[in-house]
């Protein structure tokens, strides 16, 4: 993305896939999935019909990015790059986050 965000601000996206990596913000970032179809400014719904693919969004890498500001609200992060970030301890996660899966035990020999 290597987007610069110098205010806060709220992300609603809906059916999408979100490259974070390497964006800076100097304010809170929320990144948050839209539960229904957005309307249009008379309220219709806004056809998907179009749209393939599942209907979640997914956060692909948060790569080089500082989390202490972000907050990432019904994402699904099971294939998200974490590798490079900052402040992992600080990322706020609300609502449904999927995770990839736990890595099966390995069973050595004895």
């Amino acid at each position: 993305m290597r987007t610069r965000w110098e205010s806060t601000a709220t992300v609603r996206v809906r059916r999408a896939e979100v490259d974070l990596g390497y964006a800076v913000w100097t304010a809170p970032v929320a990144l948050t999935a839209h539960p229904v179809p957005f309307t249009d400014r008379g309220g219709v719904p806004v056809d998907e019909s179009l749209l393939t693919g599942p209907d979640r969004v997914r956060v692909t890498s948060v790569q080089g990015v500082d989390a202490a500001h972000l907050v990432l609200t019904d994402t699904d992060l099971s294939d998200c790059l974490f590798s490079g970030a900052f402040h992992l301890d600080q990322l706020r996660l609300e609502g449904r986050t999927t995770l990839a899966p736990t890595p099966p035990a390995s069973t050595a020999a004895a």
